[in-house]
């Protein structure tokens, strides 16, 4: 099929079996520095079966995705529903950097992040984080962007990854200089607006580049 492209989850998504992150502890704790990070769950089979692809396709291009952030991270201490905490935006981004650097030993580099899964839902039974265009902005300026241009390998951060029906989400993003500056996309999803949004946003902002990362049903 010639497929070149793989969006990968950062714990668990609505398929997976059960929910986890890459640093769960126990309730009423906290892990600012990560100590209890764990790749387990991933390579119990989401790395196999990335490097299986990857050796069919030297080149196959990667993105990464987290559905929620961990659960002690997050105003609702729980993987299900909540937001992000302003005081833990820090150990946020030093989290997609300890998956990233994981991922690039096992052979496994990722070119794109998306700090979300679909910032502005909320699902009841699985996980979830509910992140504004303006939280995104600060997340992305003053702590992933600079986290990720301190590695050595190129990651490009992919703004929105949700649905065509709220344009003004990634143009608030983008309407921030510094933020925009670490900003390399907008990612789309199919399931409510309509289409010609994508062009719309690309017409105003034509140095970023157009991702359409997931649609299914």
């Amino acid at each position: 099929l010639a497929l070149n492209f793989m969006r990968l989850p950062i714990g668990a998504s609505d398929f997976s079996v059960k929910h986890y992150s890459l640093n769960d502890i126990p309730a009423g704790e906290t892990d600012p520095q990560l100590a209890r990070f764990s790749m387990a769950e991933a390579e119990a089979a989401q790395i196999p079966m990335a490097q299986a692809a990857r050796a069919v396709n030297p080149d196959l291009v990667l993105m990464a995705s987290p559905w929620s952030a961990p659960a002690w991270m997050k105003d609702s201490a729980s993987l299900i529903k909540g937001q992000l905490r302003r005081e833990h935006y820090g150990a946020y981004a030093r989290y997609f950097v300890r998956y990233l650097d994981a991922m690039e030993a096992g052979g496994l580099p990722v070119r794109y992040v998306s700090m979300q899964n679909e910032p502005a839902f909320e699902p009841a039974d699985y996980p979830g984080m509910k992140v504004t265009a303006r939280e995104r902005a600060a997340f992305y300026a003053g702590h992933l962007g600079p986290a990720l241009a301190a590695r050595s390998g190129k990651v490009g951060i992919l703004d929105w990854d949700h649905n065509w029906d709220h344009p003004e989400e990634p143009l608030g993003v983008l309407a921030d200089p510094v933020a925009a500056a670490h900003v390399e996309g907008v990612a789309w999803h199919c399931y409510g607006g309509n289409s010609a949004v994508m062009a719309e946003v690309k017409a105003k902002h034509p140095g970023k580049d157009l991702f359409f990362t997931e649609c299914s049903g």
